[in-house]
């Protein structure tokens, strides 16, 4: 019923009422998301440690603290002082950290990323810069978020002084949700000819996800286990594109 409310939502914000100045855009962009990913990144820490501890020195995994997005916007104007915006936003990253020698090595791999589709009712104040026109945008929509973990071992166990590699961890999980997610985001648009124009933006969105249901596979045995940690794809963007009014 959530998902119902929410596509609801996104239709009537992309048709409602006819306006006596009838204009679209099209915009496409990309930037930088600042994500909130720190039980991810505690979780990490700890599977490290817990490595360290039995005797694999493997280093720590970078922080999930920004990553590049990619942005598509189609705008409604009704009139003058009210638009509409259709938003859909999709990034992913991946981050990984690695043990190797000769006799044995251990490779972890984990990436987030998720795809946003954000209906919004936008605000254009009366007051506006000489050259730029800037907007405020009540966003509601869904993110469809994933993560993923991967761990690859081998160590050799010799067998008479001759190698014999054998296989020391082989898994890795699939973990997927959507989440209803609300923001708030500040636009500015420069003109550049009659149609074609430069848009920035910054937004907020929280999208508190939660704990996620996966599929993990642990070498030939595979089942499904809810995730041990909760994860926020809540994020801080900064964006910039190029559009067309028409």
């Amino acid at each position: 019923m959530r998902f119902l409310a929410v596509v609801c939502w996104l239709c009537t914000v992309v048709s409602f009422l006819p306006a006596q100045e009838e204009t679209w855009s099209v915009s496409f962009g990309g930037g930088i998301n600042v994500l909130q990913m720190r039980s991810v990144n505690d979780d990490n820490q700890r599977d490290v440690e817990g490595f360290n501890a039995t005797g694999i020195p493997i280093g720590p995994f970078p922080k999930l603290s920004t990553a590049p997005f990619l942005s598509g916007k189609v705008g409604y104007r009704f009139d003058p002082g009210i638009g509409a915006m259709l938003t859909v936003n999709y990034f992913s990253k991946e981050i990984e950290t690695r043990f190797d020698n000769p006799d044995e090595y251990l490779h972890l791999i984990r990436s987030v990323s998720s795809t946003d589709f954000l209906g919004a009712l936008v605000y254009y104040p009366r007051l506006q810069l000489e050259m730029i026109e800037w907007s405020v945008e009540l966003q509601l929509g869904f993110t469809l978020a994933r993560a993923t973990a991967r761990a690859l071992g081998e160590r050799n166990n010799k067998v008479d002084g001759q190698p014999n590699f054998v296989k020391t961890f082989d898994s890795d999980a699939t973990y997927a949700k959507s989440k209803l997610a609300v923001g708030l985001a500040l636009g500015a648009t420069l003109p550049l000819t009659h149609r074609l124009f430069v848009r920035g933006d910054a937004s907020y969105k929280f999208a508190k996800v939660g704990t996620m249901e996966g599929n993990i596979r642990r070498f030939d045995t595979t089942i499904q286990q809810e995730s041990t940690i909760e994860f926020d794809y809540s994020n801080l963007a900064f964006s910039l594109g190029i559009g067309m009014s028409f």
